[in-house]
């Protein structure tokens, strides 16, 4: 019989350092960022609901802009957020159009890793959701990501101030 055979209900492994969690109970290794329940988030480090907020603006904004030219803007804004430097991620996403969303920059960081299909239904949770683990100190990895978003941010909005 494997580990994972004998997990008990709620539980998971980290597919990081192996141990075994709880995260409904909040009894989680470090490598636990959070998890995405029916499509909500929810966050246990801090930096990532910051991350996660500006990326939905950044999201907001690509998809504003391509409604008014949808052949256009994601270019320019992939092109800029290459010129200056942004990260790679913010770039491929104003590539994205139509199709992006803020899952996309949870998904693509290399550093993030999604864990398994969780689903509730006979306990207090009802609904499905995926567990969020991060490789490297996870409140380290959004700090940069943070940061990295308010730079691709600022930059989106400056393509459209002539300034």
């Amino acid at each position: 019989m494997t580990v994972a055979e004998e997990l008990e209900e709620g539980q998971e492994i980290c597919p990081i350092c192996g141990e075994i969690n709880l995260p409904g109970a909040c009894e989680t290794c470090g490598h636990y960022v959070g998890m995405l329940w029916d499509g909500f988030p929810t966050w246990q480090v801090d930096g990532a609901a910051q991350y996660w907020d500006l990326c939905n603006l950044i999201v907001e904004l690509i998809l504003e802009e391509a409604g008014e030219d949808d052949t256009g803007i994601a270019k320019r804004a992939a092109d800029r957020l290459q010129a200056v430097g942004a990260a790679h991620i913010f770039g491929a996403a104003a590539d994205l159009g139509e199709e992006l969303t803020t899952w996309f920059f949870i998904e693509e960081q290399p550093e993030i890793r999604l864990h398994g299909l969780i689903t509730g239904g006979h306990t207090l949770m009802e609904g499905s959701g995926t567990s969020i683990y991060c490789e490297h100190p996870a409140d380290q990895v959004f700090l940069r990501l943070v940061r990295e978003a308010e730079f691709a941010l600022a930059t989106l909005q400056s393509l459209n101030d002539p300034d």
